[in-house]
């Protein structure tokens, strides 16, 4: 009982300390005090998102329209807003195609919808060139998070924080380039 409270604990305050130092060190990259506000907002709503996930095994979509409406107003700040769509719809067809494969092949983990609309919100923060080093980040951090290649690892696989930590690193990497 003890060992599923610190667990549960672990999982509500690991997602806010990630969320808290990827805003940190955009708000130390970013030149714009809008921009950092915004991406911090985006981070809070990620790490919200991150910890139901990790909880609850559920994506609610007020934290994606959180993280897509901030992207959507950090692009049309940079008047880059045109170009952020194309790697939103890119995420979502990536995360579709492999949400559909998973479900195929009968696996324990699937991608749900609620991944897949927050990997398009998400993909509102980065530019169409940075989605590859994006998606293969979020595989990574995915990975490293769920470790399914433990005996005892769960059938359901919590996809957000390591698609959270993905792109935002993806969108840390960009700032610096």
């Amino acid at each position: 009982m003890i060992w599923r409270r610190r667990r549960r604990r672990f999982a509500l305050t690991a997602p806010l300390l990630a969320a808290i130092l990827l805003a940190g060190s955009y708000a130390g990259l970013s030149g714009s005090l809008s921009d950092s506000l915004l991406f911090a907002l985006a981070c809070g709503a990620g790490a919200a998102a991150a910890s139901l996930d990790l909880t609850v095994r559920r994506v609610h979509d007020v934290n994606s329209l959180i993280i897509a409406a901030t992207g959507l107003a950090a692009a049309s700040l940079d008047g880059s807003w045109l170009s952020a769509i194309p790697a939103a719809i890119g995420s979502a067809a990536i995360l579709g195609l492999a949400g559909a494969l998973t479900s195929a092949a009968k696996a324990g983990a699937t991608l749900g919808l609620g991944d897949i609309l927050f990997a398009a919100a998400c993909g509102l923060w980065i530019e169409p060139g940075h989605l590859p080093s994006a998606l293969l980040a979020a595989v990574a951090a995915t990975l490293v998070l769920a470790r399914p290649w433990r005996s005892s690892s769960p059938t359901r696989i919590a996809f957000v924080p390591g698609l959270g930590l993905g792109y935002g690193a993806a969108a840390l990497f960009a700032g610096l380039a």
